[in-house]
């Protein structure tokens, strides 16, 4: 299975077609980012966010992370599909 089929297996009936609309352009741009040489990338989410920033802890690996007022820098990379 790859990682596109995995999301949305881990998503069916837990979230909103719109959801899956998003996580579906998040992960062509990360593809997109990787065939032109990218592979370490940066979010930066409030710190409140837990659905994003364990979304992120299962999908990729965090290979750093800051916090300062109330936004977490969280520096990844794609996690390869077993």
């Amino acid at each position: 299975m790859d990682d596109k089929s995995a999301i949305e297996a881990a998503l069916r009936g837990k979230a909103s077609p719109d959801t899956i609309r998003i996580l579906d352009e998040a992960y062509n741009l990360l593809q997109a980012a990787e065939n032109r040489g990218f592979h370490r990338f940066t979010a930066h989410v409030l710190g409140e966010n837990v659905a994003i920033r364990k979304l992120l802890d299962r999908l990729s690996n965090v290979v750093s992370r800051r916090s300062s007022g109330g936004v977490s820098e969280l520096v990844f990379v794609r996690r390869r599909a077993t």
